[in-house]
């Protein structure tokens, strides 16, 4: 049983880059999800509007452009509380976990919002548990391999969803 069949969340983000100190949160979704059957309940999605612009090979991997996050996206203050609203005590499922939680403690303590006291739990430890014969557990990877492909962009809900979806195919 996921989390001891208590409501969760599968958080992913998306970024400029890889390090926290020196890169962008361009994007913060989540989705919450019932413990006992595995369902979401409710999800969360934010782009988040930075000064920078997006790297060309984040918008190709993505699809997310610097018009977007001028159009639709919010300040990074705002996405986080609202995120630490949504998530409240429930324990955070992430892929490669230390990645999200380091851009999301960093930018909480950047902002002055007291960090979110839950647990983490990286779905990369599941993963190995499940396939351990596997050369990569890159999420691009198992979603392929595991036939969950669809033609959304690597964004932070679809992954989100992906996450989920293995997650459930750990418990058969």
């Amino acid at each position: 049983m996921i989390n001891n069949g208590k409501d969760f969340l599968v958080l992913d983000i998306e970024t400029t880059g890889l390090s926290p100190k020196t890169e962008d949160i361009i994007e913060i979704a989540a989705i919450k999800v019932d413990g006992k059957t595995l369902e979401v309940i409710d999800t969360f999605e934010y782009l988040i509007d930075i000064e920078r612009n997006v790297p060309p090979f984040i918008t190709r991997l993505t699809g997310i452009t610097k018009g977007m996050l001028e159009e639709s996206g919010i300040p990074l203050s705002m996405a986080l509380k609202l995120l630490k609203e949504f998530a409240g005590d429930l324990n955070v499922y992430a892929h490669y976990a230390p990645f999200d939680k380091g851009f999301i403690r960093t930018n909480l303590m950047k902002h002055s919002i007291d960090y979110i006291e839950t647990e983490w739990f990286d779905t990369i430890k599941l993963f190995k548990q499940k396939w351990p014969d596997r050369k990569t557990y890159k999420l691009e990877s198992l979603i392929i391999d595991l036939d969950l492909a669809t033609k959304e962009d690597h964004r932070g809900l679809s992954d989100a969803k992906h996450t989920l979806e293995l997650m459930k195919m750990t418990k058969e």
